[in-house]
């Protein structure tokens, strides 16, 4: 019989006589160390007697909307919060108090993934207001806390600012404005002095915070005074003063109107020339007519005001000859046109005029009231949309009235406004309200937008800061304004 030891040292021997020493095992197949080796031990983490740690994420915030700080927003925006995983609430998840610490009630839902907060109020809010938010029992559904708390507050201002701000590159007060249709608004005004041209561009934002979207190229190399409005088809339509330099310094003006196609800006017929300053006008079926001034030259430069239709093809053509009686150096003038496509306007010559167009010559409209005593130096007119015709007016002891026409005299609407100084801008807006600003003191420092019914008027509660360019009505009826100091603007409510 064979001795184990031997069976050993021969496996040895014949390993060592192979060169394969590494290739021989033991018997249960582990590999067989040389002499003077030693194996270092197993280092498999079973082995080493310790286990791993590993630590829970943090539950954090991924968004907040408003965001912290943020000083636009408008009492219909969402409030919410999305943390990084789903969580689990109580009562007092998040908070809603106003800065003097008064608590707000509000209604929390989460959302169906467990991630995502939002708050309510169960009144709306009132702006100008400023709200914080206070989180509290909100943690993992494992209860780990969130970490680190975040500060959440934002402000509602009693004014929104509409889109991106556009005072940088335009001039708000050169500008025009149009609401409509939808949530859309459109901005037209020239760029700020470049020393090479004054473009005029139109913009629009469908959103309250989007960024402005330009519609096509400029209206025209240079163009000043632009004027537009929404016809009743939902296209928006430009008159503008097309200038172009002549050699001696001096500019050709000229009367350019364009309609935005959806892809760029088509001119409606030709120009009319030697025209400028217009005022547009469309009627229900969206016809356009624009009032002009021609300018005559003399020892004093003097105006003729010019109306002119659009024959839906390639003419502009006059509505007779002047509107005005004779030459004047003061026209302010103001086109609207009632509910059977009849033009009305309005100039100062020296005092105010009214004129309408009966299909062969233009004829007086009365716009010589008396007021305790004063006459009017200066009207604006508009048909609110029943067919009544407004005005705003500025009168002799300067006091300013809304007045209403009854078919052959003014009536004074409400009290006067006093001795407020109003901006040259009455709109219709719906339902029979107008809508006109009116400043408080200096034109650079603050206005308020009043609104005009049958019944009376009152003004917004809150004022805006600023210089008032021009105003436009959405279609909820909203009033919405240009600012120098801010921009685009509307209610926030």
């Amino acid at each position: 019989m064979r001795s184990t030891s031997f069976s050993w040292s021969l496996g040895i021997l014949t390993c060592i006589t192979t060169g394969a020493f590494w290739s021989c095992s033991a018997s249960d197949g582990a590999p067989i160390s040389p002499p003077g080796v030693i194996e270092p031990p197993d280092a498999s983490p079973q082995d080493t007697g310790t286990d791993t740690l590993v630590e829970p994420k943090k539950l954090t915030v991924v968004t907040l909307s408003p965001t912290n700080a943020d000083t636009n927003v408008s009492v219909q925006d969402p409030i919410q919060v999305t943390f990084s995983e789903a969580v689990r609430i109580g009562p007092t998840a998040v908070t809603l108090a106003t800065s003097d610490g008064t608590i707000i009630s509000t209604k929390i839902v989460l959302s169906a993934d467990g991630r995502t907060i939002t708050v309510s109020p169960v009144v709306a809010q009132k702006a100008p207001a400023e709200l914080i938010a206070h989180f509290g029992e909100v943690s993992t559904l494992d209860g780990r806390p969130l970490s680190p708390i975040p500060d959440w507050s934002w402000k509602l201002p009693a004014w929104l600012r509409v889109g991106s701000d556009v005072k940088e590159r335009f001039n708000p007060t050169g500008s025009t404005l149009v609401a409509g249709p939808g949530r859309q608004i459109a901005f037209a005004a020239n760029e700020w002095h470049t020393g090479k041209n004054d473009s005029g561009y139109v913009s629009t934002v469908d959103t309250l915070h989007g960024t402005w979207t330009q519609l096509g190229g400029p209206l025209s190399p240079v163009t000043w005074s632009p004027h537009m409005l929404l016809d009743p088809r939902g296209r928006l339509v430009v008159a503008s003063t097309l200038a172009q330099r002549l050699p001696d310094y001096e500019y050709k003006m000229d009367v350019l109107v364009q309609r935005w196609s959806g892809t760029g800006w088509a001119p409606l017929g030709s120009l009319i020339p030697d025209r400028e300053g217009p005022v547009l006008a469309l009627d229900a079926n969206s016809k356009p007519f624009v009032a002009c001034a021609q300018r005559l030259h003399g020892e004093t430069v003097t105006f003729n005001v010019m109306v002119y239709s659009f024959d839906g093809k390639d003419t502009w053509s006059p509505l007779g000859g002047p509107v005005n009686d004779s030459p004047t150096d003061r026209l302010n003038p103001y086109l609207v046109v009632d509910h059977t496509g009849v033009p009305h306007v309005t100039y100062t010559d020296p005092l105010p005029q009214i004129r309408k167009w009966t299909g062969s010559r233009w004829v007086e409209v009365n716009a010589n009231p008396w007021i305790n005593g004063a006459y009017l130096r200066w009207l604006e007119i508009a048909f609110d949309d029943s067919g009544r015709l407004f005005g705003l007016g500025g009168f002799s002891d300067d006091t300013v009235r809304v007045l209403m026409f009854n078919g052959s005299d003014w009536v004074p609407v409400g009290d006067s406004f006093g001795n407020q100084i109003p901006a040259h801008t009455l709109v219709a807006g719906h339902d029979g309200h107008l809508f006109a600003i009116v400043y408080e003191g200096p034109y650079d420092e603050s206005f308020r937008v009043a609104d005009i019914t049958a019944a009376g008027w009152t003004k917004s509660d809150w004022p805006v800061e600023g210089f008032g360019g021009p105003l436009a009505v959405d279609p909820d009826n909203v009033p919405v304004v240009v600012s120098s100091k801010f921009g685009v603007l509307r209610p926030n409510r």
